[in-house]
C-alpha cells in the first residue's frame, strides 16, 4: 500500500511540475489597434511617455510608436512610401549610419546604445510598414543584458503582425 501511495505521489508531483513548466514557458499576445506582438508571459502592460504602447518585464521593455505618412509629409519627408527612407531618417537622427540598418523578417532594424541618467541601455529598434504609416518597435535593456536578450528580441520582432 505504501508503494502505491509513493508511486501515485511521484506521478502527481511530476504532472504538477510539467504543468508549471508549461505555464511558465507560455507566451502572450498583446494587441494594440492594428498591431499584435507575442512576448513571454513575463511582460505586462506599462506606460512610457511618447509611446503608443509599452510592455515591461523584469529585464526589458518594449515600446511601440506609430508615425503616419501624413505627419511625415508635414515635416517635409519626400518619399513617405519608402520604409528605407524612413529608417535612414531615424538612424541619421540618432547619429548612426545607413549601413547600420539590417533587414529582418518583414521589417528593418538597427541596434544602438544610449546613456540615460547614468545607466547605459542597448536597443533593438524595428521598423514595420503599415498602410498609412510606420510602426517603430523598440526593445531595450541594460547594455550588459543585451547579448542575453537579443535572441528573444529577434523572436518577438519576428512575431509582429500588422492588420
Amino acid at each position: 500500500m505504501k508503494d502505491i501511495i509513493k508511486h501515485n505521489s511521484i506521478i502527481i508531483l511530476f504532472i504538477l511540475s510539467l504543468m508549471c513548466l508549461l505555464a511558465c514557458s507560455r507566451n502572450k499576445k498583446f494587441t494594440n489597434g492594428e498591431i499584435t506582438i507575442t512576448l513571454s508571459n513575463q511582460y505586462a502592460t506599462s506606460s512610457v511617455e511618447k509611446a503608443d504602447w509599452c510592455y515591461e518585464s523584469p529585464n526589458a521593455i518594449v515600446t511601440g510608436v506609430k508615425e503616419s505618412k501624413e505627419s511625415l509629409e508635414k515635416v517635409g519627408m519626400e518619399d513617405v512610401d519608402s520604409i528605407s527612407a524612413y529608417a535612414e531618417g531615424i538612424v541619421k537622427e540618432k547619429g548612426l549610419k545607413s549601413s547600420d540598418i539590417k533587414v529582418g523578417n518583414g521589417y528593418l532594424y538597427f541596434d544602438s546604445t544610449k546613456k540615460i541618467s547614468g545607466s547605459v541601455y542597448s536597443y533593438r529598434t524595428c521598423i514595420y510598414s503599415a498602410t498609412d504609416g510606420y510602426w517603430v518597435v523598440s526593445f531595450a535593456c541594460y547594455k550588459e543584458l543585451f547579448e542575453s536578450q537579443v535572441k528573444n528580441f529577434t523572436a518577438y520582432a519576428d512575431s509582429v503582425v500588422i492588420q
